[in-house]
């Protein structure tokens, strides 16, 4: 018995605003936004782009650099406006630029209308002013509009199908045989995955002491299997959990790309030794996938035999 734990086209218009700022040399370093651009229409529950440039008209070199981005109901940027994402840089030396891109989705709780997208750059000062001098706003407004998220159970089974093929190819790569999809271990994956989403615990054994093993000889699947020069007893399995939106270590996940999910989940078992062993096992030849939503994370279950 082996097992392994946790590794525990969209745009449609973009408006490009230059932002004309008067530099004045300070013994400091003095950041500006001098160019925004994002797309006009935006879909809560969606991923979003923004891309600015940074500028440091100041003298010396400045920190780690923080852009927020802000929709707000008119042309003043204030505390009460809905922050939605933000991005950061490395130090900027005197004089110089660099590109951003900042990559998130729009927060479920913006309600449809008509917004001024903000980008204000952090910086050492924290005045009236300051906030003004750093802060660029795109030219044109941002149409929030609803649109239908895909159904969740959609894409449990889609991510599925991907991990699944991702499996299948990633042993090909390394010369081993594919695997045979099996109903009974998918069942046993999608079971498992819903009672960890369900009662937030993370583990091959479950809260009655049980692990992959005997939970499938309480389903009644064979676990005893015949090989050469002997017999193997037991079914292997790997878990995952994952969120959505920007990962860290990893990246952003889209919350509605099946594809997105199944690769965020993938990297991660193929960074982790116990895992990829068993997605290359050669002795391995039957698979079962399932996946479970609980709202904030999906987890996500393999079981091999």
């Amino acid at each position: 018995m082996r097992a392994s734990c946790l590794f525990c086209s969209f745009f449609l218009l973009f408006a490009i605003v230059p932002v004309y700022t008067t530099a004045v040399i300070s013994p400091w370093s003095d950041l500006t936004v001098s160019e925004i651009s994002a797309p006009l229409t935006a879909n809560p529950g969606y991923p979003y782009p923004i891309n600015v440039t940074v500028e440091n008209h100041g003298n010396a070199t400045s920190g780690l650099i923080s852009v927020g981005f802000y929709l707000s109901s008119d042309d003043h940027l204030s505390k009460n406006d809905t922050f939605i994402q933000v991005t950061t840089g490395d130090l900027l030396a005197p004089g110089a630029s660099v590109k951003l891109t900042s990559l998130d989705t729009i927060p479920v709780s913006v309600s449809p209308g008509s917004y001024r997208l903000f980008a204000y750059v952090e910086d050492h000062e924290g005045d009236e002013q300051h906030l003004l001098d750093n802060t660029a706003l795109l030219t044109a407004p941002v149409r929030v509009q609803t649109r239908p998220l895909p159904d969740t159970d959609t894409l449990k089974s889609e991510t599925a199908r991907i991990l699944f093929s991702m499996t299948n190819e990633v042993r090909q790569a390394n010369g081993v045989s594919p695997l045979i999809w099996d109903d009974d271990l998918a069942s046993l994956a999608a079971t498992y995955a819903d009672r960890m989403a369900a009662q937030k615990f993370f583990s091959h054994t479950d809260p009655d002491g049980h692990d992959q093993s005997d939970r499938a000889s309480a389903a009644g699947y064979n676990t005893v299997k015949e090989i050469e020069g002997g017999e193997r007893i037991g079914v292997s399995e790997n878990i995952a959990y994952i969120g959505t939106g920007n990962v860290a270590t990893y990246g952003y996940v889209n919350p509605t790309d099946p594809e997105s999910i199944a690769t965020g989940i993938m990297t991660g078992w193929m960074k982790s030794p116990g895992h990829r062993a068993n997605i290359l096992d050669p002795l391995s030849d039957r698979i079962g996938v399932g996946l479970s939503y609980n709202g904030e994370y999906w987890y996500a279950t393999q079981e091999f035999y």
